[in-house]
Order: C-alpha cells, then structure tokens, then sequence
C-alpha cells in the first residue's frame, strides 16, 4: 500500500494539479476542503507521510488545526507544510508548531515531494544514533551517565589520588 499524504484546502486551490502530482508520484492522497472536515479525518486515518495545509482553512482555521495536532503524540514528528497566500499570512504565529515549510502560492507538489524525500533520507541516516529518542529519555540517559561518571570519580579515582599522596 502506499504512503499517504494529506491535503486540506478549498476546491480549487490548484487542488486538482497538487493531488495529480502526489498521486503521479506514487503517493495516496487523502484530501479535506475545510478545516473542520481535515481535524475529524486526521483523527481517524492512518498517519500520513506528511501533512498540507492551505492557509486559508474555514470553520477550524489552520492554526487551530496545526496547534491540535502538536497534542496528539501520534503526529509527533510528521512535517507539516502550510501553503501560503503572502499578502495576508503571518508565519511567526505558528512557532513551535511542527511546520516543516511554508510554500507561496502557486504550489508545486513537487517541491513538496523533493523536501519530503530529503526529510526520509535524514531519518534514516540518524535512526539507531539517540537523535531520535524523545526529550524525555535523553535527560534520563544523561542523568544515569552522570551518576556513572561521579560514581567512578569518588570511588576509583579519588582513592587512587589519595594513594599516591
């Protein structure tokens, strides 16, 4: 089966030539025309390779959107493109947010595409070196490697200083 990505804008948005593309390029493509509609079936699907939205989301706006699902663990490293209207549209609100790239419209899904393949080609590279692990489990890695270095400091060096004296 194939990678999905999902998409939420409004018909018409160069909808039909984003989803062409994605779907030309071997993906599944799982579509919303609203924010409301995108929220619901995100909640349900499978997690997408990655995830578009339009910046110009109604009923649920696309900020609401991308805050619900910085909660959801589950979309804990998927990237997230916005793609942006540059006249009206403030990037800065969505820091910390998990977006991977703010595109300008016109959007070519092949830009897209060519981001997402670096961001796999990434993973795999640093999968397995502890980059990967969550905040939580490096603290608690570097806690007990600090406890191991004081512990052989007081016990094995310390004599030894002292025994040399």
């Amino acid at each position: 089966m194939a990678q999905s990505i999902f998409v939420a804008a409004k018909q018409g948005e160069e909808l039909a030539g984003i989803i062409s593309g994605f779907e030309n390029s071997g993906y599944a493509v799982v579509v919303a025309n609203e924010g409301e509609q995108a929220l619901n079936l995100l909640k349900k699907i499978k997690v997408p390779l990655a995830i578009v939205l339009s910046s110009s989301l109604e009923i649920i706006s696309t900020l609401d959107i991308c805050k619900d699902l910085k909660t959801m663990k589950r979309f804990f490293k998927i990237p997230i493109f916005i793609m942006m209207d540059s006249k009206k549209f403030e990037p800065k609100t969505y820091t910390g947010l998990n977006i991977k790239e703010f595109i300008e419209k016109p959007v070519s899904s092949m830009s897209i595409i060519r981001t997402l393949k670096d961001l796999i080609a990434d993973r795999k590279q640093t999968k397995g070196s502890g980059l990967d692990m969550p905040k939580w489990q490096m603290v608690f890695v570097g806690i007990i490697l600090g406890s191991f270095v004081v512990v052989v400091g007081y016990f094995i060096i310390l004599p030894m200083i002292a025994g040399l004296k």
